[in-house]
């Protein structure tokens, strides 16, 4: 330990991306803060030599951060600082280190709930008041990506990952961080929140729970989700979720109830989402079977929601680096349902977007002509005092800040310099969270 602890602080980038590696093997016990401090210090350093060419040296040093944060001895003041720099380095969106940051948010939110962090409040709140001293860099990170963790936690860090689901390599770490992030969140007691079934938007958790349906197509693997999710009635065939032994009985059919959206700002949140993963999927499978369902469920609650995502794409008027994190729908989601009229054969698709199509036929003319006089907006639906009237779509999400949840995030081409220019803002995020008082 000693000898790989002396070699490890070394700033030779070859010996101590070796050390790093060995040093989270060695060190599996009776680990302190002034330890991760150290650790902490060579990582800010590292950070600041690295480039997207080489990322070798952060790897190894989150790597080792993860497997020896395990066994800190008592209560560490990092951890929550830790978490906010996973979530940075997620924001970042460089594939060659997204599986390691998984791993550090991960790791970092099962020490918090063992340590009872979350018995008394509710997942979001903590890491909400951890992240207010960091806010001088994570504010520029939502900034960049136009999302708010104060709007919805659940849906812009969901956002934020989603695009490892649709990367082979990557596939496994982003469903494992969003598994980890569901099951925390719905085991956390919040004391004003009353005891029974889980509501998962009460719980801020049905950012996660929507992001995982695109791995839990089948009976079995979305009655799994439901037991994650501690959803109960998870084989009631009146929401149309098919016996869990039945693993032909076709793709489950969510509705707006059955997920407990009660207001026009959940809705237009799922429905922003849902269409921004619709934009990178198959077109004609399960998954596609079961987010048009979803939104046809919608159209009953909330037409004008639909409407809305059913005519208008988002402008994106930023700087070259944020065009490259934005994938931006190039198509609207009526050009997608012209497409799956032509093209598609299976019935219960055809059915949704049929009835989506009804539905936002009926408002089409009125959106029109609100966008071209830029006048007065069709108002969503006024199912409760929040709802959330007479404004455009993209107005609705720009005044939430969650413009982002329209696109869909894709991480940066290599070797172009974008990489390089994001790290940079991460030696500050490490310094903010070195200088946390205990």
């Amino acid at each position: 330990m000693s000898l790989i602890t002396a070699t490890a602080f070394q700033q030779s980038p070859a010996v101590q991306t070796r050390s790093f590696v060995a040093l989270a093997t060695l060190a599996v016990s009776q680990v302190d803060d002034d330890y991760i401090y150290q650790i902490l210090v060579a990582f800010k350093s590292v950070l600041a030599r690295a480039n997207e060419s080489n990322t070798a040296p952060i790897t190894s040093v989150l790597r080792c951060i993860c497997k020896i944060l395990p066994a800190i001895a008592g209560t560490s003041r990092y951890i929550r600082g830790l978490f906010w720099l996973a979530v940075a380095l997620l924001q970042g969106s460089h594939a060659s280190y997204y599986a390691e940051a998984s791993s550090l948010l991960q790791v970092t939110l099962k020490i918090m709930e063992e340590q009872g962090l979350f018995k008394n409040n509710s997942v979001q709140s903590v890491l909400l008041e951890a992240r207010e001293p960091l806010e001088e860099v994570t504010s520029q990170l939502d900034e960049m990506l136009r999302l708010s963790f104060e709007t919805s936690f659940s849906f812009s860090l969901a956002a934020i990952i989603f695009k490892g689901l649709r990367h082979s390599a990557l596939k496994e770490s982003a469903e494992a961080a969003l598994r980890t992030l569901l099951q925390v969140t719905v085991a956390a007691h919040d004391p004003n929140v009353s005891t029974g079934p889980t509501d998962l938007t009460t719980h801020d958790a049905l950012g996660y729970f929507i992001a995982l349906l695109t791995v839990s197509t089948r009976p079995k693997t979305f009655n799994r989700l439901l037991k994650e999710s501690k959803v109960d009635n998870a084989c009631d065939t009146d929401i149309g979720i098919p016996d869990a032994d039945d693993d032909d009985g076709g793709a489950p059919r969510l509705t707006a109830e059955f997920l407990s959206i009660r207001d026009s700002t959940t809705a237009l949140l799922v429905a922003s989402f849902v269409g921004s993963i619709l934009s990178t999927a198959q077109g004609d499978d399960a998954e596609t079977e079961i987010l048009y369902g979803l939104l046809s469920s919608l159209c009953f609650s909330y037409p004008d929601i639909i409407s809305m995502t059913y005519v208008l794409i988002l402008p994106l008027h930023v700087d070259n680096l944020v065009q490259l994190l934005h994938f931006h729908r190039c198509e609207s989601m009526q050009d997608r349902i012209k497409d799956i009229f032509a093209n598609s054969s299976n019935p219960s698709i055809i059915r949704s977007v049929s009835n989506i199509f009804r539905v936002a036929l009926q408002d089409t003319p009125r959106f029109s002509n609100s966008i071209l006089t830029q006048g007065s907006t069709s108002s969503l639906s006024t199912v409760d005092e929040n709802s959330i009237s007479s404004r455009t779509y993209s107005s609705a999400l720009e005044e939430l800040g969650m413009q982002g949840l329209a696109d869909s995030f894709q991480f940066l081409p290599p070797n172009r310099g974008h990489t390089t220019k994001l790290l940079q803002w991460i030696p500050t995020l490490v310094t903010l969270v070195i200088s946390q008082e205990p």
